[in-house]
């Protein structure tokens, strides 16, 4: 239906997995010298080891303490602890029965992951102003990760329509959904989501709903259309704003994170009249 919506021919039937194009990658990123090679959606198993050998640094995503402990025994340097506020897909390992996902927020997560590792951590998820910054930072010896407040910057790529339901969307439009690509993933609540929520069938495995849907939202773009399309996001979307670019983003988040620093010494931040 979504396809007679955009006046689409039916879609293919006969889904293939085109050839995995990793190795090619990660040769691309070992003659660069590349400093970090940062993994997600998985056990990142023996490539720990062959990214060492290359004397680069492995900065794995993770959403539970188990997953942490596991990516810290593979070697990882740095774990980053995706909270359950972060937009995209979920980097969980294994689903639970009945595909079930584990979300826990970032403020718990943080806390217990640093706790059960001895690298570095990184708080992921719900971070889009100088206040996140600071509570992240306040979790202990974490550094932290932003990823939907860039979204809205205008070197993003997103096209217009995307940006306009970024802007207009609330925290709670934002749902963790497998209807996207097959892989559990937090997005925008839009038309292609909500129907496909109602009516449509059980998600093929991932990436296979990627495959299926990807000419959909491939027209959706083109069209510059925002119901047909994956809008994945987080739940910091209330803090958007639109016409900035990523170092003004940047600048505002650190000015934010000194006024907070200053609020709570019980000071006036810079500036202040």
């Amino acid at each position: 239906r979504f396809r007679e919506e955009l006046g689409m021919p039916p879609g293919q039937t006969d889904l293939t997995l085109p050839p995995s194009s990793l190795a090619e990658q990660l040769e691309v990123l070992f003659n660069e010298r590349v400093p970090v090679l940062s993994v997600a959606l998985g056990d990142p198993g023996d490539l720990v080891a062959r990214v060492h050998e290359e004397d680069m640094l492995v900065m794995a995503m993770v959403t539970t303490v188990e997953e942490a402990e596991l990516v810290t025994e593979r070697g990882a340097d740095i774990v980053v602890a995706q909270g359950a506020e972060a937009g995209g897909h979920r980097s969980t390992f294994e689903l639970g029965p009945g595909g079930e996902v584990p979300l826990v927020g970032t403020l718990a997560l943080v806390p217990q992951v640093m706790d059960a590792v001895d690298v570095p951590v990184v708080a992921a998820g719900g971070i889009a102003d100088g206040r996140g910054l600071i509570a992240a930072l306040a979790l202990g010896d974490s550094d932290a990760q932003v990823g939907t407040r860039f979204l809205s910057a205008w070197e993003s790529g997103v096209f217009p329509a995307y940006r306009k339901h970024l802007l207009e969307a609330a925290q709670t439009d934002s749902v963790v959904t497998r209807a996207f690509t097959g892989r559990p993933a937090r997005g925008i609540r839009n038309h292609f989501l909500e129907e496909y929520l109602k009516e449509g069938p059980e998600p093929l495995a991932f990436p296979l709903q990627m495959l299926a849907t990807r000419d959909i939202y491939e027209e959706a773009r083109a069209r510059d259309e925002g119901d047909h399309f994956l809008l994945l996001a987080g739940q910091g979307l209330g803090m958007l704003k639109d016409g900035q670019g990523a170092a003004e983003i940047v600048a505002e988040i650190v000015s934010g994170a000194e006024a907070t620093l200053a609020r709570l010494a019980g000071e006036a931040p810079a500036g202040a009249g």
